[in-house]
């Protein structure tokens, strides 16, 4: 599995990322936009953020900081997020047939009182849930598909349904963009020649 160690980024990062794992509960929201399987390359010019990635070390990371908490996984597909055995062993997962509606496990979760729910995409209906969870005490870490980032990530959540007030249940907006680098092993110099 991928740690963040396995990605070129700023070395500010990764205090950062501990910040979030043992920062104050409340939702993170990992943002990015990628598009959807079998999709393919680039939507509409902008390439895969690499977001699912980043959730999953996220995911990883806060489950590894909270040994003694339980999780529950809310997801239209049980294996959303790789995680070792290790940390398997506390996730809640959906079942394998029948798996009720997303907003219907995370109002399962809210009701049990979970540690951590792992989020595999926000959406209208589970927006206002999320940000509640968070105010109430969990730590929710949960995918947004945007372009946004910043403070345009909590207004992009009020235009989901969610009321001012409950922005208080927002800890972190991580925004993913995955940007285009030469190999600094194969990348070569060239001269260029102007065009005639």
């Amino acid at each position: 599995m991928l740690a963040l160690k396995d990605f070129y980024h700023l070395p500010q990062v990764d205090s950062l990322v501990q910040q979030v794992v043992s920062g104050r509960p409340g939702l993170v929201v990992v943002a990015g936009l990628d598009p959807r399987p079998g999709a393919g390359g680039a939507v509409d010019g902008f390439l895969p953020s690499g977001r699912p990635t980043i959730f999953g070390i996220l995911a990883r990371e806060v489950l590894a900081a909270h040994p003694d908490a339980q999780a529950t996984l809310v997801s239209a597909e049980r294996d959303a997020v790789r995680l070792p055995r290790t940390l398997k062993a506390r996730v809640r997962v959906p079942p394998l047939k029948n798996v009720p509606p997303v907003p219907e496990q995370l109002a399962g979760a809210v009701d049990r009182r979970s540690d951590i729910i792992l989020i595999d995409g926000l959406e209208a209906e589970t927006v206002p849930l999320a940000l509640a969870a968070g105010q109430a005490g969990a730590r929710v870490v949960a995918q947004l598909d945007c372009v946004f980032s910043g403070a345009s990530v909590a207004r992009y959540l009020t235009d989901l349904g969610a009321d001012l007030d409950s922005l208080a249940g927002l800890a972190w907006a991580v925004t993913v963009q995955r940007l285009p680098t030469l190999c600094p092993h194969c990348r070569e110099r060239r001269s260029l020649t102007p065009c005639g």
